[in-house]
């Protein structure tokens, strides 16, 4: 049923009534959505505090404040339990009054219905002598003008208000429309920016908005007209208006009534518990100021024991320290006297060394003199031999004897061959390769 409702008034978005309904149903929606998520909010630590309950009671441990805990969480369990039972019932009591009102005015609605229905049977021709049923005369009634049911029809077969285009679409073509003050030429412009619709489909747009708008000016004065015979017939039902205003009068005020008792109710129990609490924390604050007197003297006791222990173990390291120093001292000293003796002993092997090192220095480098002066002699014994050697040798230079032809050459070429003698096969004789540089000399 909540389906075909939202369907229902979904198909008439638009219709400033049918709109003011669908809120409603949508408000209504959200705040039982609400009511449901606190409730289920309560019942989760309802059953949180009673697990917690089961837990502690199981942990029987020799404790003072065991049954204090489970006292809490009985108190604890108790108060949200009596909370919300009130507050159920304080809605219980609203929608009993609000149910009465609407009941009242239900009756009321009914009531101008059966008068305005009469009025207009009164009007009607009994041609036909047949009564029309009262769901007919609803259906010819001001919901249904001949208007109202044209553009309605209209809507359903052409796509809504907005023509069966997207919302953003319809409303680039309504605001080029109107820049363009209606005229033709506004259809290029809008051919131009709304690259998914063509010409073909603007001009079909056009004319649908143009019966649109003639259909929806047709509503407005038909609407128009019924509720000026409406109000002209505003003063049957006036006593009817004054019964409806007592009505709700009477209702606020009883609601008043109530709400006044109850908060009045809830603020004298809220008094006697606030007492109840300021009693209980006063006899609690007492318990905590002795308990916290008595474990600040056990403190203070165990502090002065603390001191005691500490100077005489201050006094003791006093003394340990001062032991320390003068043992430190003297091996201090001791070390002192044994490094100054080592190091004359390392003064005096250093020199040694030293002398020791600069006499085979010495040697070192007589011997590489006499070296260096046996090996000058040796090379300028070689430098005059070979003058004297060069001086002896005479040897003639002939450059054109690279371009003579050898002995076994010339022997080979003056030695007549003949051409029977065959191919001779002689054995490959492997040649190194011939460098880049050298091909083509």
């Amino acid at each position: 049923m909540e389906k075909e409702q939202r369907n229902f008034l979904g198909a008439r978005k638009g219709d400033k009534i049918y709109d003011e309904i669908y809120e409603a149903c949508l408000t209504n929606d959200l705040g039982i959505k609400k009511e449901r998520t606190n409730f289920c909010q309560l019942s989760h630590n309802i059953h949180q505090l009673l697990s917690k309950f089961k837990v502690e009671s199981k942990n029987r441990k020799q404790n003072e404040n065991f049954i204090d805990k489970l006292k809490n969480l009985m108190e604890e369990i108790d108060s949200l339990i009596t909370d919300s039972k009130e507050e159920i019932l304080l809605k219980l009591e609203e929608f009993s009054s609000e149910e009465k009102l609407l009941s009242k005015e239900i009756e009321l609605y009914d009531k101008k219905i059966q008068n305005w229905l009469l009025n207009k049977n009164d009007g009607q021709s009994t041609k036909n002598g047949k009564k029309a049923s009262l769901v007919n005369d609803k259906m010819e009634s001001s919901d249904l003008l001949k208007e109202v049911v044209d553009f309605d029809k209209f809507l359903l077969n052409n796509g809504g208000h907005n023509g069966g285009w997207d919302e953003i679409d319809h409303s680039l073509f309504l605001k080029i429309r109107n820049k363009h003050k209606s005229k033709a030429s506004f259809k290029d412009e809008l051919e131009k920016i709304i690259a998914t619709k063509n010409r073909d489909e603007i001009d079909k747009h056009e004319e649908w908005y143009q019966n649109y708008s003639n259909l929806n000016e047709l509503k407005k004065e038909a609407i128009k007209k019924w509720k000026e015979q409406k109000n002209a017939s505003k003063s049957e039902v006036v006593n009817l208006v004054d019964e409806e205003l007592k009505l709700n009068q009477e209702i606020e005020k009883e609601l008043k009534n109530r709400f006044e008792k109850k908060r009045l109710q809830e603020k004298a129990d809220k008094n006697k518990k606030l007492n109840e609490w300021r009693i209980e924390r006063e006899i609690q604050k007492a318990k905590e100021n002795e308990k916290r007197r008595k474990e600040e003297e056990i403190q203070a006791e165990k502090e002065f024991k603390k001191r005691q222990e500490q100077e005489e173990l201050r006094a003791k390291v006093f003394e340990y320290k001062k032991q320390k120093e003068e043992l430190n001292e003297y091996i201090e000293l001791e070390q002192y006297l044994l490094h100054e003796v080592e190091q004359e002993k390392k003064i005096k092997n250093t020199k040694q060394e030293i002398t020791r090192f600069q006499s085979r220095d010495l040697a070192h480098l007589q011997e590489k003199q006499a070296r260096q002066l046996e090996k000058k002699i040796e090379s300028e014994k070689r430098k005059k031999i070979l003058e004297r050697t060069k001086e002896k040798v005479d040897v003639d230079y002939d450059p054109n004897r690279l371009y003579r032809m050898t002995n076994s050459w010339k022997t080979r070429v003056n030695t007549p061959r003949s051409d029977s003698a065959g191919p001779v096969i002689t054995p490959r004789i492997p040649h190194l390769a011939v460098p880049s540089w050298r091909k083509g000399i």
